[in-house]
């Protein structure tokens, strides 16, 4: 997978992608769900994850023969040469491909050198310039950061904000429409809203932080033979 498009131009799609999930939840479901719980789950899903060393393997250099083409006195000429192929190893998440191959605010020009597979980053350099490579490797792993650094950071302000703003004004507009009710005379009575479904808690962790948290029942006004007012519950 790789890409030109930029890491904080992820962010701006992904701040709309979460103000459209909340804005298409139910009423009952932000007024019942753990808000906590619901800000953890759409910054498990729309975070980027850093790029980070894995602790638990070493950087390999393998040594491999490759072919480079010249031009000598007019004539185009192969000759082979000894390369080493560098295996850095990273810790995988599912979007860490979306951090590696997309540009920097910070950084160099040009075209991605290093190719990835299931945790490894891998790149070929001359054996001489081994260490310059790895350097430069880690350089650029640290401006990529520092941009999911800065684009979670908006994200998590920005989800507390949306959602609060949201449960505000299905308050307020809770408040209104009690008031307008109570202004005609209507008998009433309370409706339970269907279930909504539980979340499975005994998925795999991986998975559960994927899936949205559940929200407790709410209830709802509707028309009774009866003469006297009801509140709500």
């Amino acid at each position: 997978m790789q890409t030109e498009e930029s890491i904080s131009g992820y962010y701006k799609v992904a701040l709309e992608d979460i103000r459209a999930d909340v804005l298409s939840r139910a009423d009952e479901y932000l007024l019942g769900v753990n808000v906590e719980e619901y800000s953890e789950y759409l910054c498990n899903r729309f975070e980027f994850p850093k790029i980070r060393k894995d602790p638990e393997r070493e950087i390999t250099v393998i040594k491999e023969n490759a072919w480079k083409e010249a031009t000598e006195f007019g004539w185009q000429v192969r000759y082979e040469i000894i390369v080493a192929r560098i295996e850095y190893p990273i810790v995988h998440h599912r979007l860490i491909e979306h951090v590696l191959f997309r540009s920097s605010t910070q950084g160099r020009l040009g075209s991605h050198r290093f190719d990835y597979f299931d945790g490894t980053i891998t790149l070929r350099s001359l054996p001489e310039d081994i260490e310059n490579d790895i350097r430069e490797l880690e350089e650029l792993f640290g401006w990529k950061n520092a941009d999911v650094e800065t684009g979670n950071r908006q994200i998590k302000e920005s989800i507390a904000k949306l959602i609060k703003e949201r449960i505000n004004k299905i308050r307020q507009d809770k408040e209104a429409f009690e008031k307008a009710v109570q202004r005609v005379n209507i008998p009433i009575r309370i409706r339970n809203h269907q279930p909504i479904p539980v979340l499975d808690f005994k998925v795999k962790k991986e998975l559960r932080v994927l899936m949205a948290p559940n929200a407790e029942r709410a209830k709802e006004f509707i028309l009774k033979k009866s003469t006297s007012w009801q509140s709500w519950t």
